[in-house]
């Protein structure tokens, strides 16, 4: 009966274990947004073509594609189920006057743009993760993300 008793704690110890060490190996979902930014960057420069980098909320990744639809690497999974990615632009900081009922923040994109001259669309993500939110901001020349309030 006790070797039964050790032999179950044993087991849960090792299941528990075991899932512990998978959560390890997961990286923050912010780690994996910036990789996807560098990747589309890299694949801009290196094709001298326009990439485009894009969430799928089907398989949650990221996704780094060609200006016709062909993935350019490996898409970049987030593993996480909860996860809503939403792309942003960023208004001018002109003095252009934009019309009232145009609200950038009310018109989020399907994708963003990274040109081969390293530059890209300036934008903002908003990363849902559930009952938590967090947005960066990414700089369209050096593409560091940066929290955005």
């Amino acid at each position: 009966m006790v070797l039964a008793l050790l032999a179950m704690g044993a087991m849960i110890a090792v299941t528990n274990f075991d899932a512990i060490s998978r959560s390890f190996n997961r990286k923050p979902v912010e780690a994996l947004l910036k990789k996807a930014v560098y990747e589309a960057r890299y694949q801009a420069a290196y094709t001298r073509r326009p990439v485009f980098l894009d969430f799928n909320s089907e398989t949650k990744a990221f996704q780094i594609k060609n200006e016709k639809g062909v993935d350019l690497s490996e898409a970049i999974e987030t593993h996480s189920e909860m996860l809503e990615v939403t792309f942003f632009p960023i208004r001018p900081e002109t003095r252009i006057e934009f019309p009232p009922e145009y609200a950038f923040a009310n018109n989020p994109l399907g994708r963003i743009a990274f040109h081969p001259d390293r530059s890209a669309t300036p934008f903002v993500v908003r990363l849902d993760l559930g009952s938590t939110s967090l947005s960066l901001r990414v700089d369209p020349f050096s593409n560091a993300a940066v929290p955005h309030p």
